[in-house]
């Protein structure tokens, strides 16, 4: 069985939300990726 890696999948969905909303909207979206403390952040 393959393992999970949460963190790259969790940085992937992010990522892919990131760019469809820079698509849709005139706001620049900004990403923050923490990953010793595992924190993300999308900020518009």
């Amino acid at each position: 069985m393959e393992k999970l890696n949460y963190r790259e999948l969790v940085k992937k969905v992010i990522q892919q939300h990131a760019s469809e909303q820079s698509e849709a909207d005139a706001n620049k979206v900004q990403i923050v990726f923490d990953t010793e403390r595992d924190r993300y952040l999308l900020l518009y």
